[in-house]
């Protein structure tokens, strides 16, 4: 690993590396263990910091070698769930309605993302 990176950060990258080879899956934010939720907190932190380019290439280099991106998977289903709903106003010409046929998993999309 480069020499720029700090040796704690080097660490907590190697936990969630083993983590990853052990369970198959990233952490998550709901996790019983204490040791998986300060994982999933430290990976939204890296997600948060790389957006806003505040990663050095050495440490996006880290993380995209064992699969990381700076989308998480609940960023990408919101993306897609996005997508679907300018499919159906693009294709109906207006905000799907309740009673819409084609229109209701979109429409439940939007009250859900609309009442957090």
């Amino acid at each position: 690993m480069a020499p720029s990176v700090p040796s704690q950060w080097r660490a907590t990258s190697e936990r969630l590396r083993t983590f990853r080879v052990k369970h198959g899956r990233w952490p998550r934010h709901d996790a019983n263990s204490a040791n998986e939720r300060n994982l999933y907190q430290w990976c939204a932190k890296q997600r948060r910091l790389w957006k806003a380019g505040d990663r050095d290439a050495d440490k996006i280099s880290i993380l995209a070698a064992m699969g990381f991106s700076k989308e998480s998977e609940r960023d990408k289903q919101w993306q897609s769930r996005f997508g679907e709903l300018q499919s159906v106003i693009a294709m109906d010409g207006w905000m799907p309605s309740y009673l819409a046929e084609n229109g209701c998993s979109a429409y439940d999309w939007l009250l859900l993302v609309t009442r957090k």
